[in-house]
């Protein structure tokens, strides 16, 4: 599947100038522990009904492409990219397209590595960089930007990672298709 994937992966790592091996490793492990039929084949009928579920090559919620669509055009945002992002990333014109959109390989990939260029963003921005932390990225990816109580997390200069962080670093250290995906 990252073979099959691999130009879609490649092309949005370096278009949100991310490591396309780091956007390779969410994906792997997103497809190692979360992925069975049911997520393949039921999920896209879930999502017609209005539930938020997690669709594609990342398992990326539709609430989440939501939220990045509107944080890619916030100026003000913590997570705003920047003008030449907010006019080349295309924005859903419904929660229909979303869906459709999170369902392609090529924009999935999109939305997987929009969403780690800003959590890399704002953590950069509040002093701690994370962007070779693979093991970081990862986990803040799995867990969400946003926690429970709606509150955004909050960078620190001690993060630790979850098993989804420690394995997706595994997979970025290991040789696993790296002649596909360099580090």
């Amino acid at each position: 599947m990252l073979r099959e994937n691999s130009i879609w992966i490649q092309e949005a790592g370096r278009f949100f100038h991310l490591s396309p091996r780091a956007v390779a490793s969410v994906i792997f492990v997103e497809h190692d522990l979360n992925v069975s039929w049911k997520d393949r084949d039921i999920d896209p009928l879930l999502a017609k009904y209005g539930l938020n579920v997690s669709l594609g090559l990342g398992q990326v919620k539709i609430e989440t492409a939501q939220w990045i669509e509107r944080e890619l055009k916030n100026t003000a945002s913590l997570y705003y990219l920047g003008d030449s992002v907010r006019r080349a990333f295309p924005f859903s014109r419904s929660r229909d397209d979303i869906v459709q959109r999170l369902l392609n390989p090529h924009n999935n990939s999109y939305y997987i590595a929009a969403c780690l260029a800003m959590i890399c963003s704002r953590w950069e921005s509040s002093g701690t960089s994370i962007a070779s932390r693979i093991d970081i990225l990862a986990t803040l990816y799995s867990a969400g930007v946003v926690e429970k109580n709606v509150e955004k997390r909050t960078p620190n200069e001690h993060p630790r990672a979850n098993s989804f962080g420690v394995l997706a670093a595994q997979f970025y250290n290991s040789n696993f298709l790296r002649d596909v995906f360099p580090q």
